[in-house]
C-alpha cells in the first residue's frame, strides 16, 4: 500500500515543510486621524474579528513593544511592521479617511509581516463621516481576500525607506490633526513637499518626563477594547448603490470545486487456487486523466445552518495500462493496452469545527464506486469489474490555513457486483469486499479561485470463488490492488 502512496507522500512532506512555522492570524490596525471622520480603526478592528476571525492587537500592546525596541514618535513604516511582527501580527492595516467630492474616501494599505510586503493599496468610498457597517464589511472582506490570495495586483512593493505611498491622485483636501486629543495614535500624512506619504508617529511613544502621561493614554486605549462589541456591530448589509462582493466563507471551504489533471496509476493482482496458481496481473505505473466535482449548495452565502454541511461529489479517472503476455512455447511477448476506469460519487457531509481557515473539518461520504480493468482479447486474465456501495470518513486538517490543507479519507466497499468474465473464469463468488483510502494536500490560491491538489490513494479488493470456471482452477482466491497518485488543478467558488 505504501508503495503506491510514496510519490504523493513525498509531495505532501515537501508541501508541509514549505509551510512549517504557520501562525495564528492577527492584525494590527492603525489609523491616521482625520477631524470629522469617526470610528475608522475601531470599525475595521471589530469587523475583521467578528466576520473573519482575525485576532487584533491592542494599541497599548503595540505601544509597549515599540518603547521596548526604542521606537518613538516619527517611526517609519518598516519599523512599525517589525514591531507588529514581534507581537505575532500577520498584517498591519494602515488607514486614512479624507474628504472627497461625494462624501469621504477611505484609503487602506495592508502590509504583510511574512515578507510579501504591501498586499493591498485601495480606496473605498462612503457618504457618511463615520465608517458605516456596509463599508466596514466591504473593506474587511477585501483585506481578507488580499491576504488569502497573496496580495492585491494594485499594491506597490514595500518601500524599505518607509514612504508607503497610498497612491492618491492628489493630496487630501484636509490635513489630519497631528495630535488629536482623543487618540493615542496619530500619523502625519504629508511630507515637507506637501506630497501624501504615510509617516507613522504614535502619540503615546513618548520619553522622559512625558512617559507617565503616555502610560495613561495606553491604559485608555486598552479600555476601548472592552466595549467593542457593544459599540460597533458589523453586518453584511450593503447600500443599494454598492455591488455585493463575492462571498468567501471565513473557514475557507467553498461551495464548488471542479478539477482535472494527471493520474499515474498501477494495478497488481495475486491469485492462488487449490490446484495451482492462476494467471496474475503485474502492472507498471501508467498515465491517465482524473477529474473531481464537489458541490455544497448552501455555502455560496452566509447562513444556512446545518444545511451548509451537506453536499455531493463525483470523482473519476481513466488510465491506459500497457501489458504484455508470453504464450506457452512462444519466444516473443505480445504487447497489449488495457483500460482502467474508476468513478465514485454520492452524498457528502462535512462539518467545520470553527469558523477560521485553520479550523479542522470532519465528514462522511456515502455513494457508489465502480472500478473496472478492461483486458484486451487474447490474454488469459479476465476483465474485472467491481460495483460497490462505499461508506467513507474524511478529515481535513489545515497545515497553513487554506493554502495547504491535509486530507485523509478511508472507506469500506462491500462489493455488490462482479463482471461476468470473472465468474466465468474463476467460478461462483463466495465473497468479495474492499477497502479504499487516500492521503493528499490541496490549496486554494489566486483570489480564492485557483484550486490545486496532490493526492495519493489505494484500493484493494479481496475475493474468493467456489468450484472451477473456464480457467480450470479450483477454489480461487484473489487480491486485486490498484493505486497511485493524481495532480490536479481547477477552480473553487
Amino acid at each position: 500500500m505504501l508503495t503506491f502512496l510514496r510519490p504523493a507522500l513525498v509531495l505532501c512532506v515537501l508541501f508541509s515543510a514549505a509551510v512549517a512555522g504557520a501562525s495564528d492570524k492577527k492584525a494590527l490596525i492603525l489609523e491616521t486621524k482625520s477631524s470629522g471622520f469617526k470610528e475608522l480603526a475601531r470599525g475595521l478592528r471589530v469587523t475583521l474579528k467578528q466576520n473573519h476571525n482575525y485576532d487584533t492587537i491592542k494599541d497599548a500592546e503595540f505601544i509597549k513593544e515599540a518603547k521596548k525596541r526604542g521606537v518613538s514618535a516619527g517611526a517609519k513604516p518598516d519599523q512599525i511592521v517589525a514591531v507588529a511582527k514581534a507581537l505575532g501580527a500577520d498584517l498591519v492595516v494602515l488607514t486614512y479617511a479624507s474628504r472627497a467630492a461625494a462624501g469621504w474616501a477611505v484609503s487602506v494599505q495592508v502590509q504583510a509581516t511574512d515578507g510579501r510586503g504591501a498586499i493591498l493599496n485601495q480606496q473605498f468610498q462612503t457618504e457618511k463621516a463615520k465608517l458605516d457597517r456596509a463599508t466596514a464589511t466591504e473593506i474587511s472582506r477585501t483585506i481578507r481576500q488580499a491576504d488569502a490570495g497573496g496580495g492585491d495586483a494594485a499594491a506597490k512593493p514595500a518601500d524599505p525607506g518607509g514612504s508607503m505611498d497610498f497612491s492618491l491622485d492628489a493630496a487630501p483636501s484636509e490635513t489630519p490633526a497631528s495630535k488629536p486629543a482623543d487618540s493615542g495614535m496619530s500619523f502625519d500624512m504629508s511630507d515637507s513637499s506637501g506630497e501624501v506619504a504615510l509617516k507613522v508617529a504614535p502619540k503615546a511613544l513618548k520619553t522622559g518626563e512625558n512617559a507617565d502621561a503616555s502610560e495613561n493614554d495606553a491604559n485608555a486605549l486598552a479600555a476601548e477594547y472592552e466595549n467593542d462589541d457593544e459599540f460597533y456591530e458589523p453586518t453584511d448589509e450593503l447600500s443599494e448603490k454598492d455591488e455585493e462582493p463575492r462571498y468567501v466563507a471565513p473557514d475557507g471551504r467553498s461551495g464548488l470545486v471542479i478539477t482535472a489533471g494527471l493520474a499515474m496509476l498501477l494495478r497488481n493482482t495475486q491469485t492462488n487456487a487449490s490446484n495451482g496458481t492462476p494467471p496474475q496481473y503485474g502492472g507498471i505505473m501508467s498515465p491517465g486523466v482524473a477529474f473531481q466535482l464537489q458541490l455544497f449548495p448552501r455555502r455560496f452565502k452566509e447562513s444556512g445552518g446545518i444545511a451548509r454541511d451537506f453536499g455531493g461529489y463525483v470523482r473519476g479517472s481513466f488510465t491506459f495500462m500497457p501489458s504484455e503476455f508470453t504464450p506457452a512455447r512462444a519466444t516473443q511477448a505480445l504487447n497489449y493496452t488495457d483500460h482502467m476506469y474508476h468513478i465514485d460519487g454520492g452524498a457528502m457531509f462535512r462539518h467545520v469545527f470553527g469558523n477560521q481557515e485553520k479550523s479542522i473539518a470532519f465528514g462522511a461520504q456515502v455513494g457508489i464506486q465502480w472500478d473496472q480493468v478492461t483486458m484486451t482479447d487474447g490474454q488469459p486474465f479476465p476483465t474485472t469489474m467491481y460495483i460497490s456501495p462505499v461508506v467513507a470518513a474524511e478529515l481535513e486538517a489545515p497545515l497553513y490555513r487554506k493554502l495547504a490543507v491535509l486530507t485523509v479519507r478511508a472507506g469500506i466497499l462491500p462489493v455488490s457486483g462482479l463482471h461476468k468474465s470473472q465468474v466465468d473464469a474463476f467460478g461462483l463468488r463466495k465473497f468479495a469486499f474492499g477497502i479504499t483510502g487516500s492521503l493528499g494536500v490541496h490549496s486554494t490560491i489566486w483570489n480564492d479561485l485557483l484550486y490545486l491538489e496532490v493526492i495519493g490513494f489505494v484500493t484493494n479488493y479481496w475475493q474468493e470463488y467456489a468450484g472451477a470456471g473456464t480457467s480450470r482452477f479450483i477454489d480461487v482466491a484473489m487480491r486485486d490492488t490498484s493505486g497511485g497518485f493524481q495532480v490536479s488543478a481547477g477552480i473553487t467558488y
